[in-house]
């Protein structure tokens, strides 16, 4: 077991390491974004924003699962790996020309059907166009996933991002070209990032199979109402949140969103080694079945522990790196560590409905937290405006998250069932609700009396986590940290044990 959660560890630091630095210079450069942009500003990006969320799962066709369920039925035929690319590609380059053709000449409706008028339109076109360079990249960046070549994938991303970053200051701070700056400086990243991963599958030969698409299309067409229940899960409270309280408090929750967000560094970093991880279990799940359950416990210890930590420096965070007109933002970046913590959560949960092929299972799951979404978000946004969308964000991703597992759960004779350690994370749950709670009361403190509290935080979150980890994980991790093996090192359980002799 133990060297199968080192193989996975392995491939999500590659991915975790790749977006820290991008990250952190975002965050750097908050203080100057804010300053060019105002918080109406970042409700018109939220809303562009939102329209690029809208026309995705709609236009990749579903592409962006059906493309790994091939890829691996293919397994070793070099060939036929290159026809499922450059199959997909094609397939999505006439989605985004008929998308683009679509979104140009409706481009007026779209704008005030957003903003009611049409003085975006121009933007809207703009933000189509990125949309398009987004989806076009999609073959390109799972091929190199699925091949688990990450640390090539994490190279193109790191430069593609800090390029982005480049693009962003020249065009708002330099040029000071606002809105309309910041949203060509996203098409052209977009245009960069394409051509960035289309580089390595080039060399590969250029190959169009029948067979193949209808396999793609096949599997993926299902999934675009899936897609479209992530859509509402992750982007419907902006739409509810303009409506009722206008584009400057939706600016409020996207700054906030944008710090929480961060937190996707780790999510995409596990998601990223996982789904390839998994899936390479095909044909073999039963030495699943112990393993999965303890790399849930993992995933809810380590990054459960971080989400907190979103909560805990919140405050200080936001007060130091935005303008007053921004610092209510701090409220939301807890909420959306939390939605990105429970959105990893649901890709642990995958893995059975994938080895039965039943995917479309996901679609019903995803609707139906789209649906609780929904109504928490009618029924919190308009008393409780940003407070009530970070909510809204959170407990739609966890009841995602709850509903894949009781479907998984329900299928017990039928789907690998999977030894998750109930006892333990139920007993974590309970600390994180409670900490969670305590740090998003609203209080009045000097900003060093933030960080001493959120300093204090911390250190309980840490003795927390480390009093649920047995004497072996104790000790392994130690090991791990001082980077030797022997005694100091054990394995992690009695089964590492037997398996290494």
């Amino acid at each position: 077991m133990r060297e199968q959660l080192t193989r996975l560890a392995r491939g999500a630091a590659i991915y975790g390491i790749g977006g820290v630095l991008s990250r952190v210079i975002s965050l750097l450069l908050l203080p100057l974004f804010t300053a060019y942009l105002a918080p109406v500003d970042y409700g018109v990006i939220a809303m562009l924003g939102l329209l690029g969320f809208l026309l995705v799962p709609v236009f990749t066709l579903g592409l962006g699962t059906s493309m790994g369920l091939s890829y691996f039925e293919l397994s070793g035929e070099g060939d036929r790996k290159s026809a499922t690319i450059w199959t997909a590609f094609t397939i999505l380059l006439a989605s985004s020309i008929v998308m683009v053709l679509i979104g140009t000449l409706f481009s007026g409706e779209i704008s005030v059907l957003l903003f009611r008028s049409d003085a975006y339109a121009g933007l809207v076109v703009l933000s189509i166009l990125a949309t398009a360079a987004g989806i076009l990249s999609l073959p390109f960046t799972l091929a190199l996933q699925l091949e688990e070549r990450a640390a090539l994938f994490v190279t193109l991303s790191t430069v593609s991002s800090l390029a982005s970053i480049l693009l962003t200051f020249l065009m708002v701070v330099v040029l000071r070209a606002g809105v309309r700056g910041y949203v060509l400086a996203g098409l052209w990243s977009q245009v960069l990032i394409f051509l960035a991963f289309l580089a390595p599958s080039a060399v590969r030969k250029i190959r169009w199979d029948g067979k193949v698409a209808r396999d793609l299309l096949r599997h993926g067409y299902p999934m675009i109402p899936a897609f479209a229940g992530i859509f509402v899960l992750q982007q419907g409270n902006r739409y509810i949140l303009e409506h009722f309280r206008g584009l400057g408090e939706l600016g409020l929750y996207t700054v906030g969103h944008n710090i929480g967000f961060a937190m996707t560094l780790l999510v995409n970093a596990f998601s990223g080694a996982w789904s390839p991880y998994f899936l390479s279990f095909t044909g073999r799940e039963e030495e699943a079945r112990e393993l999965f359950g303890r790399i849930g416990t993992y995933y809810v210890f380590g990054l459960g522990a971080v989400s907190l930590l979103f909560y805990m420096f919140a405050k200080p965070v936001v007060l130091i790196l935005t303008k007053p007109l921004f610092h209510a933002s701090w409220s939301v970046v807890g909420l959306t560590a939390s939605a990105c913590f429970f959105n990893g959560a649901f890709s642990l949960f995958l893995p059975p409905v994938y080895f039965a092929k039943e995917v479309r299972s996901i679609t019903m799951v995803q609707i139906v937290a789209a649906i609780v979404s929904i109504g928490l978000a009618l029924l919190l946004i308009p008393p409780f405006g940003i407070v009530g969308a970070g909510i809204t964000l959170a407990g739609g991703a966890l009841a995602m998250a709850a509903l894949m597992q009781a479907w998984n759960a329900w299928n017990r004779g039928r789907y690998l069932a999977v030894a998750y350690e109930w006892g333990r994370i139920r007993r974590f749950a309970a600390a994180y609700v409670v900490l969670a709670v305590a740090y998003s009361l609203r209080r009045e403190l000097s900003v060093p009396a933030e960080i001493a509290l959120s300093a204090a935080g911390a250190a309980v979150l840490l003795g927390v986590v480390y009093s649920l980890l047995r004497e072996t994980e104790r000790k392994a991790l130690t090991g791990w940290f001082v980077r030797r093996e022997g005694p100091g090192a054990a394995p992690l359980d009695a089964e590492d044990h037997d398996n290494r002799k």
